[in-house]
């Protein structure tokens, strides 16, 4: 009995520790659903990245590309969230605009308020799209004739020169590689030189092929970076098959680059936790030429 009393302190503070970890848990808990919920899909971070390309003509040295993706407007992604992504890239003073595909979630009729929320962003060389999977799920044809309604270059398998003859780049856009239609050998049908050649696609699994075909850089969407991340453990969910060294950021394969951007909206579960949305500036940069002695 004298044993049991003498342990009983013991005891209690051991069961108080217990409730109290437990009760600091289940708040720690509450707040990373807070925040995942409510506030880290509000906050969308401009991240600035300079790529280097070997053989970039003079012209394209200091190009600023604004990239954005995955804007989903839909239930989960109000008309506000797309109109403070298209703020923060007018500000950004763009050369070049690009965006990776995934306009809406659940219906086409969400593309007009999406774009009517985006706005123009004015830039020297325009701007650029391909269509991502929920667009095709939604219906590719009307999201389609709604960006080229709003000025917006829409490349489907297909290729555009930007700039000078001999003083060039290529822009090349294929459809989601989700789509019936995707070909990317069809995009490179047009291009007959070997000026430096970046690539939009919404999903990054098209990297292998595009390593292949010797593509300079590919601008991706498509992981929202897996929208939920985890310390010591990385991104939860990532529809790709080339795994975590590809939800986000810039990457490699071989001699081409990949940027993957972690998109403006999401889907369901949403939640963004430790993945803040995206607008993404790039700046192109020419690689130095070499020394002969």
């Amino acid at each position: 009995m004298k044993a049991l009393e003498a342990d009983a302190p013991f005891l209690s503070f051991q069961v108080m520790t217990r409730r109290r970890f437990l009760g600091l848990a289940a708040t720690l808990t509450a707040a990373a659903v807070g925040h995942g919920v409510f506030i880290g899909p509000r906050r969308i971070e401009a991240t600035h990245t300079e790529i280097t390309l070997t053989g970039l003509p003079e012209e394209f040295d200091g190009l600023r590309i604004v990239h954005l993706s995955d804007f989903h407007r839909g239930r989960w992604v109000s008309e506000s969230q797309i109109e403070k992504s298209g703020e923060m890239a007018r500000a950004l003073s763009p050369d070049l605009v690009v965006l990776t595909g995934d306009m809406v979630t659940g219906s086409a009729s969400y593309v007009r308020s999406c774009l009517e929320a985006l706005g123009p962003i004015p830039s020297a060389h325009g701007t650029f799209a391909v269509l991502g999977n929920h667009d095709w799920w939604a219906g590719a044809v009307v999201i389609r004739r709604a960006l080229r309604k709003a000025g917006i270059v829409v490349l489907s398998n297909s290729a555009i020169r930007l700039g000078a003859k001999n003083r060039h780049i290529w822009l090349l856009g294929v459809e989601d590689m989700w789509s019936p239609v995707y070909s990317l050998a069809g995009a490179l049908s047009a291009v007959d030189d070997l000026a430096p050649r970046i690539l939009l696609c919404h999903n990054p699994d098209v990297l292998p092929a595009a390593a292949r075909w010797n593509i300079d850089l590919v601008l991706s969407g498509h992981t929202h970076g897996g929208q939920v991340c985890i310390p010591g453990f990385g991104p939860l969910l990532l529809p790709i098959q080339q795994g975590k060294w590809l939800a986000s950021g810039l990457q490699r394969r071989g001699r081409t680059q990949i940027y993957v951007n972690r998109g403006v909206g999401l889907v369901a579960p949403p939640v963004r936790f430790l993945c803040p949305p995206e607008v993404a500036l790039i700046t192109m940069r020419r690689a130095p030429r070499l020394q002969v002695i």
